[in-house]
């Protein structure tokens, strides 16, 4: 028979953050969302579009929505990092 022991004891809980460290981590990944969509946007720009069923206004819409989506999908799950980095600096300008 094997005897499990207990594991290392945790470490305490780091406070929570504040209402004001929420709303700057939501701004931080928002703007990298919005930053995203832009080079997602411009990505599509370059794709050919030919053929009976295809171009047109409402593929147009459909892919700036898609780009939209892409981007705050990829900004949600980690992006670049470009949020980490935003909010890092809001929070080193709130303590000037």
């Amino acid at each position: 028979m094997v005897t499990i022991s207990p594991s290392t004891p945790q470490a305490a809980p780091a406070n929570p953050p504040t209402e004001f460290e929420i709303r700057a981590r939501e701004r931080a990944t928002e703007f990298e969302g919005v930053f995203l969509s832009m080079m997602v946007k411009e990505m599509f720009s370059g794709i050919k579009t030919e053929g009976d069923f295809t171009g047109g206004f409402g593929e147009e819409m459909f892919r700036d929505m898609m780009a939209e989506e892409y981007a705050q999908s990829m900004a949600a799950n980690g992006g670049i990092g470009l949020s980490d980095q935003i909010y890092r600096e809001i929070l080193a300008q709130q303590e000037i």
